[in-house]
């Protein structure tokens, strides 16, 4: 995953549930890969 897509990731803001949870996985998934 590039800093690009990521910079994307929080500027975009979560509308819905499920939007919040796909970004927390995507943060979770950041940090294991670190």
């Amino acid at each position: 995953m590039t800093e690009y897509s990521m910079i994307r990731l929080k500027k975009k803001r979560p509308r819905s549930r499920k939007d919040m949870r796909v970004r927390e996985t995507w943060l979770r998934l950041l940090e294991g890969s670190r």
